[in-house]
C-alpha cells in the first residue's frame, strides 16, 4: 500500500477529533495548501465537476 500523502493523514488525524483550529495561512504553508488544491480538483474531476478553477487558476502565483 503506498504512503498516505500528507492531506490524506491530516483527514485522518481530524476524524479522530471534532476539533479543528482555523488560522490565516502563512507563506510556510503553500505546500500543503497546494497539496490540498490539487487533491480538491481531483476529487471534482472525479465527481464530473470538470469546470471548477479553470485558466490556471488557483496557481502559487495567485
Amino acid at each position: 500500500m503506498p504512503p498516505l500523502r500528507r492531506h490524506e493523514r491530516m483527514m485522518r488525524a481530524l476524524e479522530k477529533t471534532d476539533m479543528i483550529r482555523v488560522r490565516p495561512t502563512e507563506w510556510k504553508d503553500l505546500p500543503a495548501v497546494m497539496e490540498a488544491y490539487e487533491a480538491a480538483c481531483h476529487f471534482m474531476c472525479a465527481n464530473g465537476n470538470h469546470a471548477q478553477w479553470v485558466n490556471g487558476y488557483l496557481s502559487e502565483e495567485n
